[in-house]
């Protein structure tokens, strides 16, 4: 699979990226590890750890996965923050530094991981000031 380097960060990352929303939703873990491996197997290493669709489900199933597998270090992987699809319309998005670093926490320790390579907030936030934000 062809790699780029993502703008001029250097980071190298796969043409095609792999989705998690489904995990936990229709996708069993054991299967989420079989794709998790042919993913890579083809070249793949950017992977959407994002919890917008499946809740904290994505994140604790990939986070086992990667445990039983051992490939942390394969992996780039992006995630999104300050979506809270369990909360009443209105009170959804919340890109507030609290949420979002409480957010980045909790998926930090969920993954089972030191760091996410891509980080940004999962949708425009009207309440809180692009530079808290930022």
């Amino acid at each position: 699979m062809q790699q780029r380097i993502l703008g001029n960060s250097g980071l190298r990352v796969s043409a095609l990226g792999l989705g998690t929303a489904t995990w936990g939703a229709g996708t069993r873990q054991d299967e989420a590890g079989r794709i998790l491996t042919d993913f890579l197997d083809a070249g793949g290493n950017l992977v959407d750890a994002s919890p917008l669709h499946g809740g904290d489900t994505v994140a604790d199933m990939l986070g086992a996965v990667i445990a039983k597998r051992g490939v942390a270090d394969e992996l780039v992987l992006s995630v999104a923050s300050g979506i809270h699809p369990e909360r009443p319309v209105g009170r959804r998005v919340d890109c507030s530094r609290k949420t979002l670093q409480k957010d980045l926490d909790d998926t930090l320790a969920r993954l089972g991981v030191e760091h996410i390579d891509l980080w940004s907030p999962g949708y425009w936030d009207g309440l809180t000031p692009p530079e808290e934000v930022a």
